[in-house]
């Protein structure tokens, strides 16, 4: 048995505040039916922080300009010799694509 799934990216921008958000529109195959969903990567939702300090609120309203949301961040360090980077604190946003096209407004918790 093969599996084959072609994936297709277009890029899309969302309004946050006064500002953009760019994330994925994406595109695939799965089980014979084509599905679209919407990515956003790397969503800070902190303030950088130094090791062990308490997260400070982000607001998006604030960002300067687009924010890029396309690729992924970088991976929190384990303990055991995993992860590149204390700066770690971002969100993977995924969305179904009916679920995306009716909302207006959406609050996500941490």
């Amino acid at each position: 048995m093969s599996f084959n799934c072609q994936v297709i990216d277009n890029e899309i921008l969302h309004r946050v505040g006064t500002s953009k958000i760019k994330g994925l529109q994406r595109t695939g195959d799965f089980d014979g039916s084509s599905r679209t969903w919407y990515e956003f990567r790397k969503v800070r939702y902190t303030e950088v922080l130094e090791r062990f300090d308490y997260p400070k609120y982000l607001d998006p309203v604030r960002w300067d300009g687009d924010y890029d949301a396309t690729q992924y961040g970088s991976t929190c360090p384990d303990g055991y010799g995993g992860g590149d980077d204390e700066d770690c604190l971002f969100l993977n946003i995924l969305m179904y694509g009916e679920t995306y096209l009716k909302i207006k407004k959406i609050t996500i918790k941490i």
